[in-house]
Order: C-alpha cells, then sequence, then structure tokens
C-alpha cells in the first residue's frame, strides 16, 4: 500500500473512502456525522488545516485518514498538561503558588 497526503482536490476520494467505511451505520441511532460530509465540506475541511491521508493499493484509493493537530497547554497549580497529537504528557512544572 502507498500512502500520500491528501490535498484539497482529493476531497471526492476523501468523502468517498468515509463514507464507505461509515455505511453500515447509517441506519444506526445515532448514525454518523461522517455521512453527512460531502467533498465541498471534506475540502473546506483540508483547506482549514486538517490533514488527511490517502492508502492506494495499485491506482485504487483504499483507505484514508481524517485528522487534525492541535496543541494545547493547561496550567494548574502543581502540573502543566501539555497536549499533543500523541496523547496526553503530564510535566512537573515550576510554578509557585
Amino acid at each position: 500500500m502507498n500512502i500520500y497526503y491528501a490535498t484539497p482536490d482529493d476531497a471526492t476520494i476523501v468523502c468517498t473512502l468515509m463514507h464507505d467505511a461509515f455505511a453500515e451505520y447509517k441506519h444506526a441511532t445515532p448514525s454518523s456525522s461522517a455521512l453527512l460530509e460531502t467533498p465541498d465540506s471534506v475540502r473546506e475541511g483540508l483547506n482549514g488545516g486538517e490533514k488527511a491521508l490517502i492508502g492506494m493499493e495499485g491506482d485504487k484509493p483504499v483507505a484514508m485518514l481524517r485528522y487534525v493537530i492541535s496543541m494545547m497547554i493547561y496550567i494548574s497549580s502543581d502540573y502543566l498538561y501539555h497536549q499533543r497529537i500523541k496523547g496526553m504528557v503530564m510535566l512537573k512544572s515550576s510554578l509557585q503558588h
């Protein structure tokens, strides 16, 4: 499998793969919001900072992943919490009360 970063021009491929992946949940309660996505909404997301990967087998797209990279910092009186894409890392801070 070859994997490449999707561009906004790949929005239809990303949307189609996403709909295929979530089709079994169409009649679930609640259904997946992924089924409400359109190529335009995916394109808008990719233009607005979202990322996507597309997996290809030969010339056929067979997998996709959408994600957002974000960084948040939480400060308390004892610890500095630094959240990264791979999870939460807790660091001892030098904050004084």
